[in-house]
């Protein structure tokens, strides 16, 4: 060790906490290298494999030099902006003029898996960082070195790491300054909290049904989730920038998934007000209300409380319907209410729950199952009825199906360049004044034909037939014809939902009762991610 090197006792008492806290970068240890009795020393040093290696190497080459040499050192710190180790080595200073505390630098650690996940190390936040002197002009050109977001925030965290401990405070006023408080919650647990792990795992399930079905600008959404601070400026100009309205969808998914629960429920929110339930209620997985009932049909040689009891009884025992499973179709009876959640889980479970509704195969399934049981004490069928204004109600909340988008594309591929979009046709079509404007537009006819099927295509599924119609008043049967030929017209299309049923027992009355619920329904295809029917049966 070299005699007169008056700062040895404390390199060796701080020894970990300078490793950890010197940024050895490229241009402090080419400064280092015009020292004569370092020049020889400076390639082994840049030759250890991680930042802690090199200042390990640095440290005890330093303490192995005169004063004057660690002298020069600290004046390289000083122009580095390094300050906290010069404080650390003259024994200045107060807790914000040294190097990060062990407990923030423990807490930045433990959590940057999670920061990663919600963290945007966008500009703003660099730029807001540089001006309160967190991060230098060279820590910005190494951050800007780096290509995917992850990294960006990985380098961005590591050079936090080594910087005094004022920058763990100023970071936290960063990410509150740049709508990213819930980030700030991570490390501080106060503020608003991420989005909860099964909200992001819906939107990504959600993905490619959104880049369908979303409609970010022509809805006025972006304008609206701007307004209400659930995005940013920045957002706002990206998602106008991109041409494409399935990538402006997948970009605001990627967005939200890393925003506050807050933020999420702000989107489902604006959904819902700019016309859009039908993605709202898709992304929550919730079902659809349809009122229904249920005729128990049976000849009383007790009383007829009884029995209804004892049947709801053995239906909420019991694994409902095990045939339908087959085809995607889950049910289970709830207490209380005695519901029973059919979970279309299948491209084609709702076809074929609908199939089996209109058929009367779900009657004789449930008779079968739980009705039979009863057929000594009277119970002879049972009988589903679904009025057919709850299935119109429904399907304004279900997603366009697969086969209307298709016939959609291919009208517009067919019919764009020849036809006229009037405004008679926009005014029986249930368009707001946004959407109007959107295809009103567009520089030629063929251009608003095709920006018509293509928001038509995004609406709920009800909107295709309401195309249908409206184009047949305007007397374009040319074009209804190819979506809709008019021998398999029918009526409205099943989408997923609740059914209440009613289980009160035959009487003489039953008949003229029973007609205004039992309807003939058009079969249609429908897919949905994920569709819920709850039929629910209760004493009167």
């Amino acid at each position: 060790m070299a005699e007169n090197n008056g700062y040895s006792g404390c390199i060796e008492k701080h020894f970990q906490l300078l490793v950890r806290s010197i940024e050895p970068s490229e241009q402090l240890l080419t400064q280092l290298s015009f020292t004569e009795c370092l020049r020889e020393k400076i390639d082994w040093i840049e030759s250890a494999a991680t930042d802690d290696g090199k200042n390990s190497r640095l440290l005890r080459t330093l303490r192995s030099t005169p004063t004057e040499v660690v002298n020069k050192f600290i004046e390289l710190l000083k122009r580095t902006e390094q300050n906290h180790v010069v404080s650390v080595l003259q024994g200045v200073g107060d807790a914000d003029d040294w190097p990060m505390s062990d407990e923030h630098l423990q807490l930045m650690k433990e959590k940057k898996n999670e920061m990663f996940r919600y963290l945007e190390p966008c500009t703003e936040l660099r730029d807001f960082l540089e001006s309160r002197k967190v991060l230098t002009r060279n820590d910005l050109a190494q951050i800007q070195c780096k290509q995917s977001d992850r990294e960006i925030s990985g380098e961005l965290l590591r050079i936090l790491e080594r910087k005094p401990g004022s920058a763990f405070k100023k970071f936290v006023e960063g990410l509150h300054q740049t709508q990213q408080s819930h980030v700030a919650f991570i490390l501080t647990g106060e503020g608003e909290e991420p989005i909860t792990n099964r909200d992001c795992e819906r939107l990504d399930q959600s993905r490619c049904v959104l880049a369908e079905n979303l409609e970010p600008i022509d809805s006025n959404l972006v304008d609206e989730l701007l307004r209400r601070g659930a995005i940013s400026e920045r957002h706002y100009r990206t998602v106008k920038e991109i041409k494409s309205t399935p990538e402006q969808s997948i970009y605001l998914v990627d967005i939200f998934k890393r925003k506050s629960q807050k933020d999420f429920e702000c989107l489902i929110e604006t959904l819902q007000d700019t016309r859009q339930q039908h993605i709202a209620t898709m992304i929550l997985g919730e079902g659809v209300d349809v009122n229904g009932t249920v005729t128990l049909n049976a000849s009383f040689s007790e009383e007829p409380a009884a029995l209804e009891g004892d049947t709801l009884r053995e239906m909420d025992n019991a694994n409902l319907l095990q045939s339908m499973h087959a085809d995607g179709i889950y049910s289970r009876v709830k207490t209380g209410s005695i519901k029973i959640r059919f979970s279309c889980v299948l491209a084609g479970s709702l076809t074929k729950l609908r199939e089996l509704y209109e058929t009367g195969t779900i009657d004789e399934l449930l008779y079968e199952q739980h009705g039979r049981k009863f057929s000594e004490r009277g119970v002879q069928s049972m009988k589903v009825n679904i009025p057919l204004i709850e299935f119109k109600k429904a399907e304004s909340r279900a997603l366009m199906t697969p086969e209307h988008r298709r016939l959609l594309q291919s009208a517009a591929d067919h019919f764009a360049p020849s036809f006229t979009v009037t405004q008679q046709l926009l005014r029986e079509l249930s368009l707001d004044k946004r959407r109007r404007q959107a295809i009103l537009s567009q520089p030629t006819e063929e251009e608003k034909s095709r920006r018509l099927f293509d928001i038509v295509s995004r609406q709920a599924d009800s909107a295709f037939q309401q195309l249908v119609d409206a184009l047949r008043k305007t007397d374009n049967f040319t074009v209804a014809n190819h979506l809709q030929p008019c021998s398999s017209r029918t009526a409205s299309t099943m989408s997923p939902g609740y059914t209440k049923i009613i289980m009160y027992p035959r009487r003489d009355d039953d008949e003229k009762r029973k007609t205004d619920n039992e309807v003939s329904l058009g079969l249609h295809s429908l897919y949905i991610a994920r569709c819920t029917i709850v039929y629910s049966a209760v004493l009167p």
